[in-house]
């Protein structure tokens, strides 16, 4: 569960690891450096909103969620088996 008092930092890094995906993963996909990537989910506030939006894309949630403004979000990843899972997360208030 993700806390709603999460910033757009730690919502994109909990969201990247939750996929499974690298750092680099994001940047090849991105095609930026491994080191820019790093710096924009670090300082996310000084990536343009076009970074921002690709980044979401990526991670299959809306824009508005990183920006802590949706209460959930749908986690599509694939089992051991290959099969297709969605989980519904939501946040939480809790510190």
């Amino acid at each position: 569960m993700v806390k709603r008092s999460a910033s757009i930092s730690e919502n994109i890094r909990f969201l990247r690891e939750k996929k499974g995906y690298s750092q680099e993963y994001m940047s090849d996909i991105l095609n930026i450096s491994q080191q820019t990537y790093s710096l924009t989910e670090k300082h996310p506030e000084k990536a343009n909103l076009g970074r921002i939006k690709e980044i979401a894309k990526i991670l299959e949630v809306k824009v508005s969620f990183l920006l802590n403004e949706d209460e959930s979000f749908v986690l599509n990843t694939f089992n051991q088996q290959g099969h297709a899972i969605s989980l519904v997360h939501s946040i939480s208030n809790e510190d």
